[in-house]
């Protein structure tokens, strides 16, 4: 089977956008696994069949990747053409760990020691606790105005 495959070296979150002519198989995959492909060995990719153009992937970590189009099979080959294009990420990739330290540091604790997820727990109870308590009073006061109003009638 006949194949067309560009190399590109991308960081992790750079879109690879993959066009092709007409539909086919389109992959995106590491070095490690374009060899095993081309070896016939099991190997691992993002991607699979695919009718219409383009196709966007984006990169899950900083390296050498190989887009793919296949160019049919050994038995019906096709006469496709397909080009690669590399996009800046969409915005900055934003993690549970990245939000966990943007955390820490607009909530420092009082006594110095190191905020916890324990920590962000308790402090989310006590701000539903709060909320709630609150909601109480609201109510209770609106109850009271709704026995003065009845009185007035």
């Amino acid at each position: 089977m006949k194949i067309l495959q560009q190399p590109v070296k991308v960081k992790r979150g750079t879109r690879v956008i993959i066009n092709f002519s007409e539909p086919t198989a389109v992959y995106l995959m590491t070095e490690v696994n374009f060899k095993r492909y081309k070896d016939g060995s099991s190997y691992r990719r993002l991607g699979g069949d695919y009718s219409e153009s383009p196709v966007e992937f984006t990169a899950p970590y900083d390296g050498t990747w190989h887009a793919v189009i296949e160019k049919g099979t050994h038995t019906n080959p096709t006469n496709v053409t397909g080009s690669v294009e590399l996009l800046p990420r969409l915005r900055k990739e934003s993690t549970y760990f990245d939000a966990e330290e943007e955390w820490k540091s607009d909530h420092p604790q009082e006594d110095g020691s190191e905020t916890t997820l324990e920590d962000k727990t308790e402090v989310l109870d006590e701000v539903e606790t709060d909320v709630s308590e609150e909601s109480e009073s609201n109510r209770s006061d609106d109850d009271h105005n709704e026995e003065e109003d009845e009185e007035k009638d």
